[in-house]
């Protein structure tokens, strides 16, 4: 194998969601979530961030209802 060897590619199924996707493995390595649920918790992990930082309370409050919805949408467990 060289280094232009293919990927290999596998169905997968999402943890979040549990719709199927094709996936890289590498290695041990597997990709358990598909890239829209992906997406959703780097967006996530955003506005937590903006969370702990903003200080207006009105502010605070949307914030939280935005976090609350997606990582209902996600249920990682997280």
């Amino acid at each position: 194998m060289g280094i232009f060897a293919r990927k290999k590619t596998k169905e997968l199924k999402c943890r979040a969601c549990g719709k199927t996707f094709k996936g890289t493995v590498r290695g041990e390595f597997e990709q358990d979530l598909c890239p829209k649920c992906v997406h959703k918790l780097l967006v996530l992990k955003d506005w937590n961030k903006r969370l702990i930082t903003e200080t207006n309370p009105d502010k605070r409050k949307k914030i939280s209802k935005i976090v609350q919805k997606l990582s209902k949408e996600l249920d990682l467990g997280y």
